[in-house]
């Protein structure tokens, strides 16, 4: 049960969060199929932030150490930030990237 217990904490906000909408305020909203795709393009778009930032981050930190003198420890790169500010990317290029298809879609 230790192992799961986010995941249980997320599950119940997450339902609670589908009931207040769907019920109480009367949103229709999307499918839950769509919600899930676009969910998953998120994460993608997050790995692909990731994978690149760290990336240019070793290659800074070498070129750094090459360049001069000074020691840039690679353990500056293990911050939670990294990660943090790399999934609020992928969500930005996400909705970025959706709104552009929709609109290119509009008459």
């Amino acid at each position: 049960m230790d192992d799961y217990f986010i995941f249980l904490i997320a599950l119940v906000t997450t339902a609670a969060g589908w009931w207040i909408t769907r019920k109480i305020l009367g949103a229709s909203g999307i499918s839950f199929a769509d919600a899930v795709r676009r969910l998953m393009e998120c994460v993608g778009a997050f790995v692909v932030f990731l994978i690149v930032n760290m990336t240019i981050g070793v290659t800074m930190v070498l070129l750094i150490r090459s360049t001069t003198s000074r020691f840039v420890s690679i353990y500056l790169l293990d911050d939670y930030m990294v990660v943090l500010l790399s999934a609020v990317q992928g969500v930005l290029f996400s909705l970025w990237w959706s709104d552009r298809q929709r609109r290119s879609i509009e008459p």
